[in-house]
């Protein structure tokens, strides 16, 4: 299978500097407490992630119905640690659309999350979760 799309991420010094993409996007990075309008970190980089690639599902599939509903999708991302086994994630995400029935709006989140690349990746794992909630 050939890529549909293909970049390259490069950081050089860890939680305090960097991350540029292969086309120069420059993001500056931080410490968790370090995190400003300047910098970001890799919790906010992952929910960001999970966030915008679901809901843009979200929005390919209410595209195919020919609706023009609101969608949003909040992530919430946790932190941990673990004096023996260091840092972990849990990610909780909640998605909404506007003027729908729950269960509508539940089987279209059901099956975005199907097809999210991002959600492939962590969907399934433990510590993350994916509900809908009201608009």
């Amino acid at each position: 299978m050939n890529p549909a799309y293909k970049t390259i991420i490069t950081n050089e010094n860890g939680i305090n500097g960097s991350v540029t993409a292969d086309n120069g996007f420059t993001v500056q990075v931080a410490p968790v407490k370090g995190a400003d309008l300047e910098h970001t970190n890799p919790e906010q980089l992952i929910g960001a992630s999970w966030a915008t690639c679901l809901n843009a599902t979200i929005y390919s599939i209410l595209k195919l119905k020919q609706l023009d509903n609101k969608a949003r999708v909040r992530v919430e991302v946790l932190l941990f640690t673990h004096e023996k086994t260091g840092y972990r994630f849990e990610l909780h995400a909640k998605a909404a659309i506007e003027n729908m029935p729950f269960d509508e709006v539940k089987a279209i989140v059901e099956h975005a999350d199907k097809f999210c690349p991002v959600s492939k990746l962590v969907s399934g794992r433990q510590g993350v979760t994916l509900e809908v909630e009201a608009y």
